[in-house]
């Protein structure tokens, strides 16, 4: 009896706790959906007025998110004619750095000079930064797949509330093996272009 009416107050005080569900689109998809998919180096950001063109945001308040907009070289393009050598993002991020809950999947470019290294892994997954050379080095890049605005710049294929989900950082992995990034690690040397 008291079990029980301990199980209703706590469901009483507690409430009913809901997740906003978010779906992550396959690469096949975001092929599929994505009038352009190219690589990106992204190179700087800047703050924008720019509103979101999608109703994803709902009637959340926008003075509590920041519009950006990042120009990123076009590394190279799979799908989608692209002329331009670099394309500016229209995306958008937290005013405040602490998230809302449930809150949106805001895409957050990284930028040189984060100089990625790829080592292989420990047996518990943890990077062998001891006695092992860096496989592979370089810069940020990231498969986009994108949309384009009606002023020519672009944006996320998917709703700009879950931007991120249009984006996937790349690796410079050599072979098949299981390696680990560690974004902490001093690249060796960067690849001669």
């Amino acid at each position: 009896m008291m079990r029980s009416a301990l199980s209703t107050v706590l469901s009483l005080l507690v409430g009913v706790a809901e997740a906003r569900p978010v779906a992550i689109p396959t690469i096949q998809e975001l092929m599929a959906q994505s009038p352009f998919v190219v690589i990106i180096h992204p190179e700087s950001v800047r703050q924008t007025t720019d509103r979101p063109d999608d109703d994803s945001f709902g009637s959340r308040d926008m003075k509590n998110y920041q519009p950006l907009e990042t120009t990123c070289r076009v590394v190279t393009s799979f799908k989608g004619a692209i002329t331009e050598q670099t394309i500016k993002i229209v995306h958008f991020a937290y005013a405040d750095p602490k998230p809302e809950f449930n809150g949106g999947l805001m895409m957050s470019f990284l930028f040189d000079p984060v100089g990625f290294v790829t080592f292989p892994s420990l047996p518990d997954g943890k990077p062998d930064l001891t006695r092992s050379q860096a496989y592979g080095v370089g810069g940020p890049e990231y498969l986009a797949f994108l949309r384009r605005l009606p002023d020519g710049r672009f944006a996320a294929a998917s709703p700009h509330y879950d931007a991120a989900t249009s984006f996937r950082l790349l690796s410079q992995v050599l072979g098949a093996q299981r390696y680990h990034h560690h974004p902490a690690a001093k690249p060796t040397e960067q690849p001669k272009k």
